[in-house]
């Protein structure tokens, strides 16, 4: 497993990218693999909670909106059940904001209590990709 403290210059950033909606999750995914990234894409909650243990991802990008609930259960268990609990997770959405602020009460407690970065849909995934090196000390290319 690796950490963001094991992060060498030559070692990719590996990120983990979760939506169910598979055109999102594929734009996304292959833009942070073309911008050098080690992308994992998974669109079941379920599936990506199987494999933090043993991934050791460095960065999560969720969606907020899965399948009829939110990306807030699987956030809780990335914070306090996994070696990733420090890594960063950006959740974007475009479903509950105004004015780019989150509406729903529900998403505003989970982005203060468990530090998490919110981006609203669409964002550019590059700018993303650049804010993930920042987080975890990368200089962005």
């Amino acid at each position: 497993m690796h950490t963001a403290s094991e992060l060498t210059p030559d070692r990719k950033i590996k990120v983990a990218v979760l939506d169910d909606d598979i055109e999102m999750l594929r734009s996304v995914s292959s833009v942070l693999q073309a911008m050098g990234f080690d992308a994992h894409s998974y669109q079941d909650p379920t599936e990506l909670l199987s494999n933090v243990q043993s991934q050791g991802f460095d960065a999560f990008v969720f969606d907020w909106i899965l399948e009829g609930t939110t990306a807030r259960p699987v956030i809780e268990q990335v914070r306090t059940g996994s070696q990733c609990s420090n890594a960063p997770i950006f959740v974007l959405s475009g479903n509950l904001s105004m004015s780019g602020v989150p509406a729903d009460d529900s998403m505003a407690t989970t982005i203060h209590n468990y530090d998490i970065e919110y981006r609203l849909k669409p964002y550019p995934v590059s700018k993303l990709a650049r804010e993930i090196q920042q987080r975890l000390g990368r200089t962005p290319a």
